[in-house]
């Protein structure tokens, strides 16, 4: 059984934003990592959709992950959220939306940089070409897509 306190309970679910519909995200307001909520525990790092299933499972996860269906990294209502290995995280990505097939030519690169250099929102150029925004954090800072001017 996944065992927290009840003051532990308490400051996290102070962090998510539950809303009355069990089929709603619910998003974790707090800290991030990596574009998931992190909140700490007993001085530990644990990710938020991972302790939002333990509570709801009251089970530990062990050595498995805590998967959306929604695809909504701060998702933490436990309807939304499922236990799974790499191997089911790998298929899931493969299966949604062809999010590891690359969507973008070096023409909408070219224009994207050109949106940043700009000032556009990353938010906004993410809408325009249909990508998450986090997409285009990674070319603004040069982790995808470095090789194109």
């Amino acid at each position: 059984m996944a065992v927290y306190s009840p003051i532990t309970v308490a400051r996290f679910w102070s962090k998510v934003d539950v809303k009355w519909s069990a089929n709603d995200c619910w998003p974790w307001m707090g800290a991030t990592r990596k574009g998931y909520g992190n909140i700490k525990i007993d001085g530990a790092s644990h990710s938020s959709n991972r302790v939002a299933l333990e509570l709801f499972t009251g089970e530990p996860l062990g050595d498995l992950m805590a998967l959306h269906t929604c695809d909504n990294k701060l998702c933490c209502n436990p309807r939304h959220l499922y236990a799974g290995d790499a191997s089911d995280n790998m298929t899931d990505l493969h299966a949604r939306q062809g999010r590891c097939i690359d969507t973008l030519r070096p023409s909408d690169v070219i224009a994207i940089k050109s949106r940043l250099k700009q000032g556009h929102r990353n938010v906004d150029i993410a809408k325009e070409f249909g990508v998450h925004r986090e997409r285009i954090s990674r070319i603004k800072a040069g982790r995808s897509w470095a090789h194109i001017e």
